[in-house]
Order: structure tokens, then C-alpha cells, then sequence
């Protein structure tokens, strides 16, 4: 899914006032690399919103058991509602 992001940030399509997200410095950096010359798009760490400090979203694939799909889930689930609040304010 991500590649689609790429693609479409690459193309231009989504060169306005849009945010995107990272899980972690490296999606960051990926996002920073492929922005086309001249976006205003803001690309954030989606961690920074999480209210219990956990920054990075670890990718749970590499886990074994559920345990860190679950961790994942939760994380980003706090994570945008901190972000919504953000905007709220």
C-alpha cells in the first residue's frame, strides 16, 4: 500500500496541503526522498501524537504470535485519536 503512496507523491497528484505519516525515521526519511520538488505536503511520525510516548510503530511482521499486531493496533489507534485532538485544539 505504501508503494501507491510513493507513487502518488512522486506523480504530484497529492502536492497540496496533505499529511502523511510514518511509522518510523526510515518510512520519514522514504517519504522526504520521494517528495516531488516545491510540496507543501507535511509528512509527520505518526508516534509523535501518541499520548503514552511510544514514537516508533514497530512493524509487527518479523514477531512472532499476535502480541505485536496487537501493540501495532493500539499504538496507532492512540496515535491518530491524538492526532485528531491535535486538530481540535
Amino acid at each position: 500500500m505504501l508503494s501507491l503512496f510513493y507513487f502518488r507523491l512522486r506523480m504530484g497528484i497529492l502536492k497540496s496541503s496533505i499529511t502523511f505519516f510514518g511509522m518510523d525515521e526510515e518510512n520519514i526519511s522514504d517519504l522526504k526522498n520521494q517528495a516531488p520538488r516545491g510540496s507543501t505536503a507535511k509528512i509527520l511520525l505518526l508516534g509523535d501524537f501518541d499520548p503514552e510516548g511510544d514514537r516508533i510503530i514497530r512493524d509487527p511482521y518479523y514477531d512472532r504470535g499476535s502480541e505485536g499486531f496487537e501493540k501495532c493496533y493500539q499504538q496507532c489507534i492512540r496515535s491518530c485519536n491524538g492526532f485528531l485532538d491535535s486538530l481540535n485544539k
